[in-house]
C-alpha cells in the first residue's frame, strides 16, 4: 500500500475526512446529518442529555479541533485522538438512544461507515 510521506499528509487526510463528514459530502450523504452539531436538549427533546452524556462531542466541534493541526498548540496530538473524538461522539448517541431507536441505529450506521474510511487512512500511515 502507497505510504504517506508526511505527518502534514495524514493531517490533511483526517481533515478532509472529518469536513466531508461535516458538510454532508455526497459520499456520506446523510449518514453525519444528527451529529453535526452539539445536542440541544429541548430543540433536540433530549432531556437530561448532558447529565448522562459526560463527554459530548459533535462533528463541527471535532472539524474545527481537526484544522489545529499545523498550530503551535494543536488540539489533538494526533490522528488517533481525532478517531477516538469520533468514536466517543457514535457512542454517546448509542448510549443515551436505546437499541431499536432510530439514532441508536443511526449512530451503528455512521460508526461503520467511519470506520471504514478510517481504515484507508491508517493503511497509509501507522496511527
Amino acid at each position: 500500500s502507497r505510504r504517506i510521506k508526511s505527518h502534514k499528509d495524514v493531517w490533511k487526510k483526517v481533515e478532509r475526512l472529518v469536513g466531508k463528514m461535516r458538510y454532508n459530502d455526497a459520499k456520506y450523504k446523510d449518514v453525519f446529518n444528527i451529529f453535526v452539531q452539539p445536542v440541544d436538549e429541548a430543540k433536540h427533546e433530549a432531556p437530561n442529555y448532558y447529565a448522562i452524556i459526560k463527554d459530548p462531542q459533535d462533528l463541527t466541534t471535532i472539524y474545527d479541533r481537526v484544522c489545529t493541526y499545523d498550530h503551535p498548540n494543536p488540539h489533538y496530538a494526533s490522528p488517533s485522538e481525532v478517531a477516538q473524538a469520533l468514536r466517543t461522539m457514535f457512542m454517546n448517541c448509542m448510549t443515551y438512544n436505546p437499541p431499536g431507536h432510530q439514532l441508536h441505529e443511526l449512530a451503528v450506521r455512521a460508526a461503520a461507515v467511519f470506520e471504514e474510511a478510517w481504515a484507508e487512512i491508517e493503511q497509509v500511515w501507522p496511527l
